[in-house]
């Protein structure tokens, strides 16, 4: 592969890793969000029982 075949692939792979990362983060905010609607009152029954 010529040196520029060589920096497609390398940005392609990159690009793939931002994607990937923006994709994680837009999750873990809407799992955090959800958590955070939900009433509480589970998790402290929980935390009771320790």
């Amino acid at each position: 592969m010529s040196p520029v075949s060589w920096m497609i692939a390398a940005f392609a792979v990159f690009m793939a890793c931002v994607c990937l990362f923006a994709y994680v983060q837009i999750e873990r905010n809407a799992h955090q969000a959800r958590q955070r609607r939900m009433p509480q009152e589970p998790e402290r029954a929980c935390n009771a029982k320790r």
